[in-house]
């Protein structure tokens, strides 16, 4: 997302509504970006891309799927940085759930906000962040669209 409101070429609808959830949050003020950082950007802002992902079936056709995501602050000043920060946090624990899609009325269960002030946006590395959070879904199919095409290979011969 960006001032503009749109995403800035992403395809993970996970990451498009936190984006969405947090310029709620932190107002139009803020820019926020999916994924990466461009190459010019204007203070404040933060950035959210995801770190891990995990999968895990419930029982014979019940899924759900866990993303962590990670957010970097950028402000004019560290202050400025730790309040949005801590705003989010606040935001995170209050919520309990983000809209994914509210048409279709899925929701993204949100556990483990963490933060980590000593963190910033010189001193982070690919997988480090201001925020961390966990977001949840479960699904009655198998969710395709989200993981990738081909987890495992299950091969069993029939030959005596």
């Amino acid at each position: 997302m960006s001032s503009s409101n749109e995403p800035t070429g992403v395809d993970d609808s996970w990451l498009a509504a936190v984006g969405a959830w947090t310029q709620g949050i932190l107002g139009n003020e803020w820019s926020v970006y999916l994924n990466e950082w461009p190459g010019s950007y204007s203070t404040p802002a933060i950035m959210w891309r995801v770190s891990g992902m995990d999968l895990r079936q419930l029982g014979m056709s019940s899924y759900e799927l866990e993303k962590q995501l990670v957010a970097t602050a950028v402000g004019s000043t560290r202050n400025e940085e730790a309040a949005a920060v801590l705003k989010l946090t606040e935001a995170f624990g209050a919520a309990a759930k983000i809209p994914l899609s509210t048409e279709e009325r899925r929701y993204l269960s949100i556990s483990n906000p963490k933060v980590s002030l000593k963190s910033n946006a010189a001193t982070t590395e690919t997988t480090d962040g201001q925020l961390t959070v966990t977001l949840t879904r479960r699904t009655g199919s198998y969710p395709a669209q989200e993981v990738s095409l081909m987890q495992s290979v299950h091969y069993k011969s029939n030959m005596r």
